[in-house]
C-alpha cells in the first residue's frame, strides 16, 4: 500500500500539493482542517454535519455497505435519519432513463434538493428542488444514471435549466414530486386521524353526510395537521389537553369555515406557502 497527502490553504481554494508519503496503517482517507481563523459554528454542531453527510453519501453507502464514514468518531449511518425511501424510473426526451429516489428524512434538511448521481450514487452536482411539500416533510431527491457522469465531464452539468436533457430531466422529477408530496400528505392525514380516533380525540364521529360538511373536515383536518406541525410539543399532550385543542378548532371551522384557515395561520405565524397548502388540502 501507498498513501498520499493532499494539502492545500483557503488563500488559494483553486491550488493544491501533493505529495507520496510513508504508508498508513490502514486504508481510508482522513480529513483535517487547521489553522482556523474564524470559529466554524456548524463544524462544531456534530449531529448536524452528521446528518448533513448522510444526505450527501446515501445513496453512495448504500452501494457500497462496507464503506464507513466517521466525523468527530460519529459513523455517518442514513438509515437512522431516515424515515421512507420511494423509487421512480424516468425517461427523458433524448431517451435516457435515470432512476428518482425520494428519501424522507426524520430530521431537518433545510430546502428540498434534486441531487445528481453517477451510477454508484455518487453525488455530482445538486439544486434546489423547487418543490415545497408541505409541513412536516424533509426530503432529497436523487436522481441516478451513468448519463451524469457523462454530462460532467462535457462540462453542462452545471448549466442546470440551460441544458434541454438536464432541464427534461429536472422538469420530470419535479412532476413526480408534487404527485408523490400530495399522495403522501394523504396517508399522512389519514393515518394521523386514525391515531386520533384511537386514542378517543378526535371531535368527529360519522362521516360527512354533505357537501358542506365534507368541505368542513377538509378544512378541519388541514387546521389540525397546521397546528400539530406548528406547536413541538403537540403529540406530547395529554389525551384531555387534545381533545379540548381539537374541540375547540372544530366549533371555530363550523362557525366560519372561509375564515378558519387564515385564523390558525395568522395565530401559528406560518408562512404563505403553508397558508395555500392548508388551502389545497
Amino acid at each position: 500500500m501507498r498513501s498520499y497527502r493532499l494539502s492545500g490553504q483557503a488563500a488559494e481554494p483553486g491550488r493544491f500539493e501533493w505529495e507520496m508519503t510513508s504508508p498508513g496503517p490502514a486504508t481510508g482517507t482522513e480529513v483535517m482542517i487547521t489553522e482556523i481563523v474564524k470559529e466554524p459554528s456548524t463544524l462544531l454542531n456534530t449531529e448536524w454535519v452528521v446528518q448533513q453527510l448522510a444526505s450527501q453519501f446515501a445513496l453512495y453507502l448504500k452501494a457500497y455497505p462496507n464503506v464507513r464514514i466517521y466525523f468527530q468518531g460519529l459513523l455517518v449511518n442514513p438509515v437512522i435519519v431516515q424515515h421512507a425511501t420511494t423509487a421512480y424510473k424516468l425517461k427523458a426526451t433524448t431517451g435516457h432513463v435515470a432512476e428518482l429516489q425520494v428519501i424522507e428524512w426524520k430530521t431537518r434538511q433545510g430546502r428540498g434538493k434534486i441531487v445528481f448521481c453517477n451510477q454508484d450514487g455518487f453525488a455530482l452536482h445538486e439544486i434546489d428542488a423547487g418543490v415545497r411539500p408541505g409541513s412536516g416533510f424533509n426530503y432529497t431527491a436523487y436522481l441516478i444514471s451513468p448519463r451524469f457522469k457523462e454530462l460532467q465531464e462535457e462540462n453542462v452539468l452545471t448549466l442546470e435549466e440551460m441544458h434541454p436533457e438536464i432541464k427534461a430531466f429536472i422538469d420530470a422529477t419535479r412532476d413526480v414530486l408534487r404527485t408523490h408530496f400530495t399522495d403522501r400528505r394523504k396517508i399522512q392525514t389519514d393515518e394521523l386521524i386514525q391515531l386520533w380516533k384511537q386514542q378517543q380525540v378526535y371531535p368527529y364521529r360519522d362521516e360527512p353526510a354533505t357537501d358542506r360538511d365534507r368541505q368542513i373536515r377538509k378544512r378541519f383536518d388541514a387546521c389540525a395537521q397546521a397546528i400539530r406541525a406548528g406547536s413541538k410539543a403537540f403529540d406530547q399532550f395529554d389525551p384531555a389537553d387534545k381533545r379540548l385543542v381539537l374541540g375547540l378548532l372544530k366549533e371555530l371551522v363550523e362557525q366560519d369555515p372561509d375564515t378558519a384557515i387564515g385564523k390558525v395561520a395568522d395565530l401559528l405565524g406560518l408562512p404563505v406557502r403553508i397558508r395555500k397548502q392548508m388551502g389545497k388540502s
